[in-house]
């Protein structure tokens, strides 16, 4: 889904992180760090590449393909 604006944003991801994340890394919002982590981002490895994201705003999980298979919470 290709996202022109923030108007393009999912209507049940309004008014969350997520939707911050979003506007951060699409429209170059600023996330500000927060005295708990708000989200959980999973992500490639890739080591040219380092999500800009503020301290504490989420953890970032980089695994190989950004896949998680095998490695669900009890």
């Amino acid at each position: 889904m290709e996202l022109q604006s923030s108007a393009d944003i999912l209507v049940r991801w309004q008014g969350t992180p997520i939707e911050q994340v979003i506007q951060a890394q699409n429209f170059g919002y600023p996330l500000h760090p927060q005295p708990t982590p708000q989200v959980v981002i999973v992500t490639c490895m890739e080591y040219r590449y380092s999500m800009p994201v503020p301290s504490n705003y989420a953890y970032v999980i980089c695994a190989p393909g950004g896949r998680l298979i095998g490695s669900e919470l009890a």
